[in-house]
């Protein structure tokens, strides 16, 4: 195994940085941000906010998988040309025990506890690590993580003011379950449409379910439906589109008995059966109504970009690879990032009622992932999207680029950071007033490996220029994602 000391950045400098990229970061800071490159957008004032990782380790154990990290948000006020920065992480129930008792006392989704089976066997209250996704829904700033709750944080100070459940929506009504896993899954890649918030959760059971969720423009849920699934996949995201939800289920597999006996995590349980048709669910919008189900070819999707109804039919789009990626540990990703991962292509996927099979096309030449494109376009026809990623046969395999893909030329523009830098996911803000789809910046923030410092960047989402760069007091381990709040600046 190679070790990735300070010797190894000259062979594998993306490498070396990603593994220093995964020290735990414990400061937590309020100040200024000093622009070091370019201006800032004098038309740039408002708030972006992002969640990711903080820590990935407790009590000198390293957490078996990044989706495990301790959830910290981070909140940049941009207003007149300033930038201020805010850190905080998020103070889960979890986050609370373990830190007084410093040490894992909790399972994730890739960690057990300490001790083997005896620690593990059928503890299903998992640790809810509030790390994945941060929303804003009826002025309440929601935390969000895979399996469980959502977080409120106040959105000033980025204090964590408790579990949010929706008045008890997403409570387990059955009293046994209630008893050994009372919170409902609620998936950290909800979506919007006029006003309500669409999501979905995938709940284990002697028959696997999914559940759906809409929360209206007044942040009620309404009733909770629930779809029987043929088996229970890993899905993280979801497509909504002006009168559809399309939910793609791999041939993925949890290995559900090894994993409740604490034998293995559950990501340990997860297997790819390569191969195997992928399953397509398409159901309606806004009302419970027929599936329609499809076959696809196997493939594995973590993040959709877009999906929009073509007449009568469907197409989403979104980041493909052939398999599931493997699920290293964080103390692998510390020694040697793994090379030649399954190249994830924007691919385009059609579902035409009366027939039974998807239709597939991938654009060649790039892969990438965390994409986004222009608020106003999801769930609708589009042009362009954003998101990092690298070109075919880049030697480490790690995204050192920001992307922009032209859907109707099928071109790619592609910013690459130099050196030892990593980006993170590209926030598309929009210029107040602009008409055209791509008038607006990129706000992504890099991991400097040389410096070990994060700086975040804006960049013209047209051409990818530069436009300006801050640089915070410290690194942040990986980051997922995040969203960008206007200010009224009062003219």
């Amino acid at each position: 195994m190679l070790s990735l000391d300070h010797a190894s950045r000259g062979a594998r400098p993306l490498a070396w940085a990603f593994a220093r990229s995964l020290e735990d970061l414990d400061e937590e800071v309020d100040t200024p941000l000093a622009c070091d490159l370019g201006e800032a957008p004098s038309a740039l004032n408002g708030l972006l906010f992002r969640n990711g990782t903080g820590r990935l380790s407790r009590g000198g154990v390293t957490y078996g998988h990044l989706f495990d990290g301790d959830g910290m948000l981070s909140r940049f006020t941009f207003e007149r040309g300033r930038v201020r920065y805010r850190n905080r992480f998020l103070r889960t129930r979890e986050w609370v025990e373990e830190q007084r008792a410093g040490k894992i006392v909790y399972r994730g989704f890739g960690t057990n506890i300490p001790g083997g089976f005896a620690q593990n066997a059928l503890r299903l209250r998992f640790k809810n690590a509030a790390n994945t996704s941060v929303i804003q829904h009826v002025g309440k700033l929601l935390a969000l993580w895979e399996g469980g709750l959502p977080h409120w944080v106040d959105p000033a100070s980025l204090d964590t003011l408790g579990r949010y459940d929706f008045d008890e929506a997403l409570i387990e009504r059955h009293p046994v379950l209630r008893h050994l896993a009372p919170e409902l899954p609620f998936s950290a890649h909800p979506k919007f449409a006029d006003g309500a918030l669409y999501n979905f959760g995938t709940l284990l059971g002697a028959a696997p379910q999914l559940l759906l969720y809409r929360v209206d423009a007044a942040g009620v849920m309404g009733p909770v439906e629930r779809v029987v699934l043929p088996a229970l996949s890993f899905v993280h995201d979801f497509v909504l589109t002006e009168r559809h939800r399309v939910f793609v289920l791999p041939p993925v597999a949890f290995d559900v008995p090894r994993a409740l006996l604490g034998l293995v995590t559950p990501v340990r349980s997860l297997s790819s059966a390569a191969g195997k048709p992928t399953r397509v669910l398409v159901l309606p919008r806004d009302a419970p109504g027929p599936a329609r189900w499809f076959e696809a070819p196997s493939g594995f999707v973590f993040h959709w970009v877009n999906g929009y109804d073509d007449g009568d039919a469907v197409v989403v789009e979104g980041f493909c690879a052939r398999e599931m990626p493997l699920a290293a540990s964080v103390s692998t990703l510390k020694e040697a990032p793994p090379l030649g991962l399954s190249a994830s292509r924007l691919t385009r996927m059609t579902l035409t009622p009366g027939q039974t099979k998807a239709s597939l096309s991938a654009l060649e030449g790039w892969h990438g992932e965390l994409p986004q494109v222009h608020p106003l376009y999801r769930g609708k026809p589009y042009r362009y999207a954003w998101s990092i990623g690298t070109h075919d046969g880049a030697g480490e395999g790690l995204f050192d680029h920001l992307l922009k893909f032209d859907r109707q030329s099928i071109m790619v523009l592609s910013h690459r950071f130099e050196g030892a830098q990593l980006p993170g996911e590209p926030v598309m803000v929009p210029r107040p007033g602009a008409k055209a789809e791509d008038d607006g910046w990129l706000l992504s923030l890099v991991y400097d490996g040389e410096a070990h410092r994060s700086r975040l960047y804006c960049l013209d989402a047209a051409t990818l220029a530069v436009c300006a760069r801050w640089s915070l007091p410290h690194h942040q381990p990986p980051g997922f994602h995040g969203f960008w709040q206007p200010l009224d600046t009062g003219g």
